[in-house]
């Protein structure tokens, strides 16, 4: 039975050590898709939300591991400027293309926001509902007036998701005051639930004094589930410098293996080669090897794949060779045939039967058939053909099904 592509991404997930979609879009530079998103910010948060629509669209359309966080940003813009249905849109686009990322609760929460305001609410009946979409409403209007009636929610013994829904309306105030109350509540351990909200989403904010809370709740604290909180935070602000301090001297090795994941997301690619090159531990190198494909970064992989002395380290190399697609550019990516390329000549130059299944699989991953059956018209060793057939039941294509029905008439 042929599996179609998002079955096998399905069942790749789980072997991912970050469930994230499988193959990455051709498109500009890391450094450049970073600009072009810091700029999109800054613009967000000086109102200008059709030039923010603008750039965050720039962002989506170059895919990479900003383009859910953009995605989501535009859909938030598009609701400011006043248009709901593109935002919309856009969410259930971020639902479908991003299903595993950290931004779609905040997504979630958008939508019943922007559907309240249209009327659209499925528990009309119920005053705390309407009481949240009414200040939502106000807080477009009124933000000063808005931010003690949130506060008042937020601080009471409600329901505890009624209380993040009013917090991720606080969250979408950008004010100072605003600002002064997430910090409080970021502080506050005598709430864990809304303190851990609070630590995850800081990031939205952005600016020298929320990095500053950030850095001084994290130096602060031993606890782990709150570090691991104001980590996420870094990612969703994008600063790769902190994750990759955090991923260098943190003593808490899982910690460190979620600095490095999230450093992946952000796209810091010389960073983690930075640390990959510093690091002793098999383990944290086998980390950042495991995250290195979503920054595109195929050249270091396939030399590492060719190099490595580490089976381990080698095979977890090729694996990632099997997740990245796109296009030969100055941040280390190589094309498609390259990579195609790279890992016929380490088939080949491979006897170890370990190595050889890690590029079968990797072949399987990139949805490459005619790799497969070249590689099967090569070999006369019956358990490598039995091995790549079994790779080809695993690729939805004209081309595999054809040569699988060649080999049945034979």
């Amino acid at each position: 039975m042929r599996i179609s592509k998002t079955a096998t991404s399905s069942l790749l997930a789980a072997a991912l050590i970050l469930a994230l979609p499988l193959t990455a879009q051709s498109g500009p530079s890391a450094s450049q898709v970073s600009e072009v998103y810091d700029a999109a910010t800054a613009a967000l948060e000086q109102a200008d939300y059709a030039r923010a629509v603008e750039l965050y669209s720039e962002v989506v359309e170059g895919g990479g591991s900003r383009a859910a966080a953009a995605m989501y940003w535009m859909a938030y813009a598009q609701e400011r400027r006043g248009n709901p249905a593109e935002a919309l849109e856009l969410i259930g686009e971020l639902r479908n293309s991003y299903p595993e990322s950290a931004w779609i609760d905040d997504a979630d929460h958008l939508a019943a926001e922007i559907r309240g305001a249209r009327g659209q609410v499925e528990r009309s009946d119920e005053p705390e509902d309407m009481r949240l979409y009414a200040l939502n409403a106000l807080l477009h209007v009124e933000p000063e007036r808005a931010l003690p009636l949130l506060e008042r929610i937020i601080r009471t013994d409600e329901d505890i998701e009624m209380r993040q829904r009013a917090l991720f309306i606080l969250l979408q105030g950008h004010s100072e005051n605003a600002v002064d109350l997430i910090a409080e509540i970021a502080r506050d351990d005598s709430d864990p639930e809304m303190q851990m909200y609070a630590l995850r989403h800081l990031g939205m904010f952005g600016g020298d004094r929320v990095q500053g809370l950030m850095d001084e709740i994290y130096a602060g604290t031993t606890d782990r589930e709150v570090k691991g909180a104001i980590i996420s935070g870094y990612m969703m602000s994008g600063h790769a410098e902190r994750l990759y301090e955090i991923a260098r001297t943190e003593a808490d090795d899982e910690l460190r293996v979620l600095a490095i994941r999230h450093l992946a997301m952000t796209g810091g690619a010389e960073e983690l080669w930075q640390l990959y090159d510093a690091e002793e531990s098999v383990e944290a190198r086998k980390a950042i090897l495991g995250v290195m494909f979503m920054t595109g970064h195929s050249s270091r992989l396939i030399e590492i794949a060719r190099t490595e002395p580490d089976i381990e380290l080698k095979r977890t190399a090729i694996q990632g060779l099997g997740m990245v697609h796109g296009e030969h550019d100055e941040d280390g990516g190589v094309d498609d045939a390259e990579v195609q390329a790279a890992l016929l000549d380490l088939y080949r130059a491979n006897q170890d039967q370990e190595i050889r299944g890690s590029i079968l699989s990797a072949f399987m991953m990139r949805g490459d058939a005619t790799a497969l059956i070249d590689l099967y018209d090569q070999t006369e060793d019956v358990d490598n053909r039995r091995r790549i057939v079994q790779m080809l039941s695993m690729v939805d294509s004209d081309e595999a099904v054809d040569f699988l029905i060649r080999i049945i008439e034979q």
